[in-house]
């Protein structure tokens, strides 16, 4: 475990949002050559009601894009896996990988991630 230290995550149109907490996981679905990628952070605040934050950025390298930045405080750790669920045009239930990386990283820090990460990997 990691000595909580002070977080502050921008968000789109609001304040930032401040925090004591750690940052659990960071993944990229950068590689050589792409102009846009997203990255996902995973951390668990201090908060007692909503225990993690989930930080999304959609990054652009193209002229005159700016980044898409999506931060949304959750309660639980089974949240974290609703909220980047995707669903198929069969209703099927997915995770980008991306979205894998980062709760990977996180189940290995963090047990109710990875409770949820198992559970939601066993039903999916």
């Amino acid at each position: 475990m990691t000595i909580p230290v002070q977080i502050t995550l921008p968000r789109y149109r609001d304040k930032p949002l401040v925090f004591t907490g750690e940052r659990l996981a960071h993944a990229s679905s950068r590689f050589d050559g792409q102009d846009r990628w997203t990255e996902i952070s995973i951390f668990k605040t201090s908060f007692e009601e909503q225990r993690y934050a989930l930080h999304i950025v959609g990054k652009s390298s193209v002229a005159d894009e700016v980044d898409l930045v999506t931060t949304i405080l959750l309660h639980d750790a089974a949240e974290i896996l609703e909220t980047l669920a995707r669903e198929d045009r069969d209703g099927i239930e997915y995770l980008t990988r991306v979205a894998r990386d980062a709760l990977a990283e996180a189940a290995e820090a963090d047990d109710e991630v990875r409770d949820a990460f198992e559970e939601w990997t066993s039903v999916a």
